[in-house]
């Protein structure tokens, strides 16, 4: 009896100690386990702070890029007019070299400032999913040759050659963007350009590689090959060429300046767009750059123009210059050509700015031969606007009071399309 007894009691004992055994294991992994949830929660609260200043903090840089665009083009863009005009000038050549250092220190400044904020816009619009928004219709021959266009100018001054081959696509109507192509195709050719040495020759070939056809849209690839003769890229520099800062003319020992974002602007564009860009290049022979870029095909039902379409391409604030100078010149010639009294003084102009103004009044001024009237805001524009004199109206976009967008819609609403208006930014948002 003694003996049950005491089994019974050990028995009880160790029932006891793997109670309390387990218990304390159950408390223990209970408390661990409230004590880690809460540090993640907080970690994780912590990490959802942060990224929320993160983000905060990169859209406040992105306003303020967006912002200073403006504020920086706008007195490159006087200086650089006022340089132009300076140039018509009588000078000495030792002045006029003087002037040229400026304009090229000028257009070097003004390339960077444009090519940090497509880098800004192609950020932007890959966070916002908004590629669609900038989609048009256009005829990719056309493009190509408003391209050449552009880019002659430039390589004149290199005393380089351009060659252009697009026949397999000189019909081809495609739906995309043409601003990005613009952008990709032109730094590409600046570069062949730079690369090149006097008399050398730049090529382009455009080319249909694949069509393919689904149940909805038939898609085409093609691909631009741009092809120089300098001094090509050491094959151990080709990767880093398309890093942010590094710079051709580092590569191949050419002199001329460049702000080193070019390619690195390339390759976001082709990125965005679904293609991809190969290299290839020889020491001494020149180089090749390879890219290829899926379009969706249209029909010509669904194109009207390409000068019409909307399709206009984000050239730099020279070209804008160009386009306003070409317009301004073009109805000159048309008021020649009538012996009207009423030929003169037959523009109006809305900058708030006053530097600016005087540029764009001289540049009319050299161009037309006859002066143009004036205002500082778009009520003034409206109200001073008369139909019987005023063939045509530039306007600033951004101005107090009504900015250009809202004076030009009432301008039209008033009278109707018979009123030609050309408006100016140096705003990289407005497309």
């Amino acid at each position: 009896m003694e003996f049950v007894r005491k089994g019974c009691s050990e028995t009880f004992v160790d029932s006891a100690c793997e109670c309390a055994s387990m218990t304390c294991c159950i408390w223990v992994f209970t408390y661990y386990k409230v004590n880690v949830t809460g540090y993640l929660r907080q970690k994780v609260a912590t990490l959802e702070e942060t990224s929320k200043k993160l983000e905060s903090a990169l859209e406040s840089k992105s306003t303020f890029l967006s912002h200073i665009s403006h504020e920086f083009r706008c007195p490159l863009l006087s200086s650089l007019g006022s340089l132009e005009l300076l140039k018509e000038t009588n000078m000495s050549d030792k002045q006029n070299r003087l002037v040229d250092m400026i304009i090229s220190s000028n257009n070097i400044l003004l390339m960077l400032i444009e090519e940090v904020l497509q880098l800004m816009k192609i950020e932007f619009n890959s966070k916002n999913d908004k590629r669609d928004e900038y989609l048009k219709t256009f005829n990719l021959g056309e493009c190509l040759k408003s391209l050449k266009d552009v880019i002659s100018g430039y390589s004149n001054h290199f005393s380089v050659k351009l060659e252009f081959d697009y026949s397999q696509v000189e019909n081809l109507i495609i739906e995309s963007n043409p601003s990005s192509l613009h952008q990709i195709l032109s730094n590409l050719l600046t570069n062949a350009v730079k690369a090149s040495s006097k008399n050398n020759t730049v090529e382009l070939e455009a080319k249909i590689i694949e069509t393919i056809q689904e149940e909805s849209a038939e898609f085409a690839r093609v691909e631009f090959k741009i092809k120089d003769h300098g001094c090509g890229i050491p094959e151990s520099n080709i990767k880093e060429i398309f890093e942010p800062f590094i710079q051709l003319h580092n590569v191949n020992e050419s002199h001329v300046p460049s702000s080193g974002l070019g390619l690195t602007t390339v390759l976001q564009f082709i990125k965005q767009m679904d293609g991809t860009i190969d290299v290839e290049s020889e020491l001494e022979k020149g180089s090749t750059f390879i890219v290829t870029l899926p379009f969706k095909i249209m029909k010509k039902a669904e194109f009207s123009d390409w000068d019409n379409s909307g399709a206009k391409m984000n050239f730099s604030i020279q070209q804008r210059y160009l386009s306003l100078l070409s317009n301004v010149h073009e109805m000159s010639e048309e008021s020649a050509a009538t012996n009207s009294p009423e030929v003169y003084s037959k523009i109006i102009l809305a900058e708030d700015n006053a530097i600016n103004r005087k540029v764009i009044l001289k540049l009319i001024e050299s161009i037309t031969g006859y002066t143009a009237d004036f205002v500082s805001d778009g009520k003034e524009l409206v109200k001073n606007f008369d139909i019987r004199r005023h063939r045509l109206v530039i306007t600033d976009l951004n101005m107090p009071n009504m900015d250009g967008i809202e004076a030009a819609k009432e301008l039209k609403r008033l009278y109707g399309n018979s009123v030609k208006i050309i408006i100016l930014t140096g705003n990289s948002a407005v497309n």
